[in-house]
């Protein structure tokens, strides 16, 4: 996805924050490496707040669990070097087939939600430069090095997704730079975006441009 200036406009959620419990059965702490198939399990079990930490539960993305009234939730929350080895589709997937979330929104939610992660991770998170003449493999391994330097590795980011209402909602929290979005237009550099676009309901941003947010009707 081509990069492109951060746009700040939107909501940031005013709601009054609660406390988390330290201790709750709903928190499955999960030290590094993260398993993919260890919070598939997790989540059979009930689990719905995964992060390797329980300092990191006061972090901003945990608030909103507590902002939302709604039961059916997930919430990952692993530094960089751990995000970057989740199967995150796989398991984004299984936590919405335990919710019975329909075909057709359950693919629209899968492809936009994929593509606002990686724009976040690769532009925000490990803060990397686009450009079309790099090659796949140059580019692969600029990855990598980030993933070495602890000042990338060791940034956490932050997965909420939810039933909102009569739909759904995905929040998408980063440590880094602000979330590059277009400011207008529909260019062709901007496909991921306009992806995003049409298959979302609304797309909004906290104030700081550090989380972006992803509504869909069910």
């Amino acid at each position: 996805m081509a990069k492109c200036q951060p746009l700040l406009l939107c909501q940031d959620n005013a709601a009054k924050k609660k406390a988390v419990p330290a201790r709750s059965p709903l928190i499955s702490i999960l030290r590094s490496p993260v398993s993919s198939d260890r919070i598939i399990v997790s989540l059979n079990e009930g689990k719905r707040i995964f992060t390797d930490s329980r300092s990191n539960l006061n972090l901003k993305v945990f608030q909103e669990i507590y902002t939302n009234t709604s039961p059916n939730f997930i919430v990952l929350c692993f530094k960089n070097k751990d995000i970057y080895a989740l199967e995150f589709v796989q398991i984004l997937s299984h936590f919405l087939k335990l919710q019975d979330c329909s075909s057709s929104c359950h693919d629209h939610i899968l492809t936009a939600t994929q593509e606002a992660y990686a724009n976040a991770f690769l532009w925000s998170s490990l803060d990397l430069e686009s450009s079309a003449e790099r090659r796949p493999l140059d580019f692969f391994l600029k990855i990598e090095k980030r993933l070495k330097d602890n000042l990338y590795s060791d940034r956490y980011m932050g997965v909420y997704a939810a039933k909102s209402g009569q739909g759904w909602e995905v929040i998408i929290h980063v440590e880094g730079r602000p979330i590059a979005w277009p400011r207008q237009g529909c260019a062709e550099q901007f496909r991921g975006v306009n992806l995003i676009q049409s298959l979302t309901d609304k797309v909004a941003f906290d104030k700081k441009g550090q989380a972006i947010r992803l509504y869909f009707s069910s």
